[in-house]
């Protein structure tokens, strides 16, 4: 699997000198990160908000999927009423 492509791998030094063209080029998604390097490692990715925000939303979904999981693997599937909940906890569902 490809992570990136070389249109966007950037030494830092190169960055620092085209820091501009670079967000430009986010900007008007002619890529979608950019990875740079220093001293030939990969060091950072710098992405696109739209990128940045679908991969909060994509990992906020994996999240909730492993608490299903979880919730699901560890339910004994007892059930009890909203009245007996309400009663439990004494509340008084007349003054909600």
């Amino acid at each position: 699997m490809v992570w990136f492509a070389t249109d966007e791998l950037i030494s830092s030094t190169k960055l620092v000198r085209n820091f501009g063209s670079v967000l430009d080029k986010l900007k008007n998604k002619e890529i979608s990160k950019v990875w740079v390097l220093k001293n030939n490692n990969l060091e950072w990715v710098f992405l696109s908000r739209e990128t940045y925000d679908k991969l909060i939303e994509y990992i906020e979904d994996f999240e909730d999927l492993l608490l299903v999981k979880e919730r699901l693997e560890n339910d004994n599937w007892t059930r009890i009423s909203y009245e007996e909940m309400a009663k439990k906890h004494n509340i008084d569902l007349n003054n909600l």
